[in-house]
């Protein structure tokens, strides 16, 4: 007898979590705008559109080209008109419409230093012999998918206290130095 009613609890419960599982993904609004990132808070699900704004590349080098060298992205203005307070569930949200590939290719996420009145992050470094070092400005994130064409970007780490912005590297303006950006800052 004890076995017999234990086998539907099992299957009733298995049930009912797929159901709350499918609710929560169901959950996440549709952003309105394609490649524009959002961030998503889940306490009210709601979605934020990012300061959306274009950063400029520029050449640096170190003793006339002898040290290195490392291209930056420079932003205008030292803070985002958007701001988060720190947290440790911080998520954001992107539909890439019909270009519904791994979005990690897409964007990338870096922490920006103020300089001269501008955000600035490391693109590309260079040492003195020329070997490419990855940028200390990059931080990771997890994806994952909602549904289809809609992603959910996780960072892998807690975002401390500063400026941020996510690169859209599909955005060149026709051999341009500029790219588009979505920018935070946390505070």
């Amino acid at each position: 007898m004890i076995k017999s009613s234990f086998f539907p609890t099992i299957v009733l419960l298995c049930l009912s979590s797929l159901d709350s599982f499918s609710q929560e993904i169901k959950t996440v609004p549709t952003p309105e705008l394609i490649n524009q990132i959002y961030y998503y808070e889940p306490s009210s699900n709601t979605l934020k559109k990012l300061e959306k704004t274009t950063a400029e590349y520029k050449g640096k080098t170190k003793a006339l080209g002898m040290g290195g060298s490392k291209v930056v992205c420079q932003i205008k203005g030292k803070t985002s008109s958007i701001s988060f307070a720190q947290s440790d569930s911080l998520s954001f949200v992107v539909n890439l419409g019909e270009n519904a590939a791994d979005p990690s290719l897409w964007f990338q996420l870096y922490k920006a230093d103020i300089k001269n009145n501008k955000r600035e992050a490391a693109y590309v470094e260079t040492n003195t012999l020329g070997k490419t070092k990855k940028s200390e400005s990059i931080i990771k994130y997890d994806v994952k998918k909602i549904q289809d064409k809609l992603y959910r970007f996780i960072p892998s780490q807690k975002l401390g206290k500063g400026e941020y912005f996510f690169l859209y590297t599909m955005s060149y303006y026709n051999g341009s130095p500029q790219v588009d950006v979505f920018c935070f800052s946390i505070n």
